[in-house]
């Protein structure tokens, strides 16, 4: 295939535990070519590092048998090894659960039929409904994906996939409409209590509502207070300088700044970092051109401050108005742009 695809399936929920459970996994491919190498990759509750194990391509056939302790969402990857590589080409999400897993494909594995066991057997009929049309919006698959889940309100696959929209701020009024028709069980699982605790979390700060204030350490020791900034406007800024897609926005963060402080917008900046990623920390601040003040308590994702603000992940803003009142939320790209030049009235 010449298109390349990144798989996002990377939280791989646990979905229950027993005792030890056995699987095979038997894949079929026309087109697969002698000698081709699959990967299996899926991580088991309470490891943190995933490792793949992998097999080779005969007759148009691969096979892999293992046994894990509770039911995973995992991958196989077609000649790409994904510990090492994040940029796919030929690749299959499933359900690693006890039984004979069966994969079958006219061409690659990314058109593969999931049959063999129930959750596998769901996740198809999910596969299918985003593969009828094909190049969807974002906003059309997850449309799809809601629908599924109020159609299988007793299937794991409808849990896993409302606990990955969770996971979007925007969808969870969305997910908490939808979290009343899962099963009682469902509900139960540590993936809905999880989902509860996102929309908990989320109702912890809206806009309209006067912001919090809190005090927090800068790079020197300084105490610096939110509610020092009374008479700006302030975007409190959540990032990591482990986070990627949070180093990714800096620039836009910095164009914002840069063009609209002279008319009082400022930044503040509260760090993710923990204890041992300070150095890290104060390098990313120095290697991205952040000229703003930044905060941090060092306790990664215990941060006190993020605790307050409900952000369950990064890169998050709230944008407070001179009164101390929060006026918008995770403002990114040309929206944070958008919103300044509105309020400032610049062309």
């Amino acid at each position: 295939m010449g298109n390349k695809i990144v798989l996002l399936f990377m939280l791989l929920f646990p979905l229950g535990t027993y005792a030890q459970l056995t699987y095979t996994i038997k894949g079929y491919g026309k087109r697969f070519k002698e000698g081709d190498k699959i990967f299996l990759l899926y991580r088991e509750p309470g490891k943190t590092v995933s490792t793949a194990d992998s097999t080779l391509v005969a007759h148009g056939r691969f096979e892999f048998k293992g046994s894990i302790k509770s039911v995973v969402k995992g991958g196989i990857y077609r000649n790409t090894n994904p510990v090492y590589n994040n940029d796919i080409e030929d690749a299959i999400n499933f359900y690693v659960e006890p039984g004979n897993i069966i994969l079958q494909s006219a061409d690659t594995l990314m058109g593969a039929i999931l049959s063999g066991t129930p959750l596998n057997v769901d996740y198809n009929k999910l596969r299918k409904s985003l593969m009828i049309k094909p190049n969807l919006a974002d906003d059309q698959m997850q449309s799809v994906k809601f629908a599924f889940i109020k159609q299988h309100p007793h299937s794991y696959v409808s849990l896993v996939t409302l606990g990955e929209l969770s996971t979007n701020k925007k969808l969870l009024p969305k997910v908490e409409a939808l979290f009343p028709v899962l099963s009682n069980e469902l509900k139960a699982d540590p993936i809905g209590k999880k989902i509860l605790e996102r929309i908990s979390f989320a109702k912890k700060i809206n806009v309209g509502m006067m912001a919090k204030d809190f005090s927090q350490q800068d790079a020197k020791g300084k105490m610096v207070k939110l509610s020092n900034y009374r008479g700006k406007y302030v975007l409190v800024d959540f990032w990591a300088s482990w986070c990627l897609p949070c180093r990714d926005e800096n620039p836009n963060v910095i164009a914002a700044y840069e063009r609209y402080k002279a008319n009082g917008f400022t930044v503040l900046g509260v760090s993710l970092d923990d204890e041992k990623g300070k150095v890290a920390w104060l390098k990313a601040i120095k290697d991205d051109g952040l000229t703003w003040m930044q905060v941090s308590d060092l306790k990664g994702w215990k941060n006190e401050v993020a605790i307050l603000y409900g952000i369950t992940s990064i890169p998050a803003n709230v944008l407070i108005d001179p009164a101390g009142k929060i006026i918008a939320k995770d403002l990114k790209g040309k929206f944070l742009n958008e919103r300044l030049a509105a309020i400032f009235s610049v062309n």
